[in-house]
């Protein structure tokens, strides 16, 4: 073959890849700038986080100026879940865009199904994001940058899983689930009504900072009271959490609260008199499915994991652990008094 046209090929193929470079560079020049735009560096500065789904569900948060946020003007948010949100959007990053022949089908997924991110500032809105669903292989996430010429598969670096978990539009999945929150020095009164041990059941009165009353509720005999032991049982009601706050099984919360006979009664008289008053109940295992499992209560074994409790001033109902937080609040006279 004549030197010449060797030579020719070869400057043709030379210059077909500089087109293709600079043509990636140029059609690059975009991504990168959405690439760079797509996480909230300085999370310090959010104040505002509004979410919303397509089918209505938001969820408002607001920073107080004590740090804590509200939800929707109601009640403060779960910490977790907070911090949760808050990482995903100052660490998300891009992995990789939707492939070409996935954007379709991925954007019409975002725009039915997926939860819209508002980020704010100082009444200033930061960002929009469009939160899809996890990637097959769970690690990944669809994500799209509002005004952004096409989606993305997001993750955060050295975590493995999907992050659509944590723009939660559930109202009530962000109830900080906190029974009780006590500095000991704001407590009048607590006492535990145990109804078939009344025994075991005791008033401690705070009569000042380190002056403690224990008295059983059925009159008994002893001659020492350990009131270091009960010092410090009451540092344990400065948080008492729950597991979870249930809104559905409606059928099972009505029966319980309404005719059920709660194991514990657990009320608190604050220094300012307000009252709170936890109601414990036994759950049993697999209960959520009575419906389905077509037997009656009274059959099923009882969990020793967890119990129902109602704290009846806010009309809440959840679960509450029976190892842990049961531990340290299921006390007896008897541990006290000698």
């Amino acid at each position: 073959m004549n030197k010449n046209i060797v030579y020719g090929i070869i400057f043709l193929a030379l210059c077909g890849v500089a087109y293709f470079i600079l043509k990636q560079d140029k059609n690059t020049g975009t991504l990168k700038t959405e690439l760079k735009d797509f996480d909230v560096k300085d999370t310090t500065s959010i104040d505002k986080i509004f979410l919303a789904s397509k089918s209505n569900q938001t969820v408002l948060l607001e920073r107080q100026a004590n740090g804590l946020w509200q939800v929707n003007g109601k009640f403060f948010a779960r910490p977790d879940f907070v911090q949760s949100l808050l990482e995903a959007i100052g660490r998300v990053e891009v992995m990789m865009p939707v492939p070409k022949l996935e954007q379709n089908g991925v954007m019409a997924q975002l725009a039915t199904t997926g939860i819209k991110c508002e980020v704010y500032s100082k009444n200033i809105r930061l960002k929009t994001l469009y939160v899809g669903s996890s990637t097959n292989d769970n690690r990944g996430t669809y994500m799209m940058i509002e005004n952004a010429s096409m989606p993305f598969i997001t993750y955060i670096p050295g975590w493995a899983g999907y992050l659509s978990a944590r723009f939660n539009v559930v109202e009530n999945e962000w109830k900080n689930a906190i029974i009780f929150q006590y500095a000991m020095k704001d407590l009048r009164q607590v006492s535990l009504n145990y109804t078939n041990e009344p025994k075991n059941s005791f008033i401690i009165s705070v009569l000042a900072t380190n002056q403690l009353t224990i008295k059983p509720m059925l009159p008994q005999t002893f001659s020492k009271i350990d009131t270091s032991a009960l010092v410090k049982y009451l540092t344990q009601y400065a948080k008492v959490p729950a597991m979870s706050v249930i809104d559905g099984l409606k059928i099972i919360r009505d029966s319980i609260v309404n005719t059920a006979q709660p194991q514990l009664i657990i009320q608190i008289t604050a220094s300012n008199n307000s009252i709170q008053t936890l109601k414990i109940y036994k759950k049993r295992v697999q209960e959520e499915y009575i419906d389905v499992m077509n037997v009656n209560r009274s059959e099923m074994p009882e969990d020793s994991d967890a119990m129902y409790y109602h704290l009846v001033e806010k009309n809440e109902f959840g679960l509450i652990q029976n190892y842990g937080t049961g531990n340290r609040i299921y006390r007896t006279f008897g541990e006290f008094a000698r």
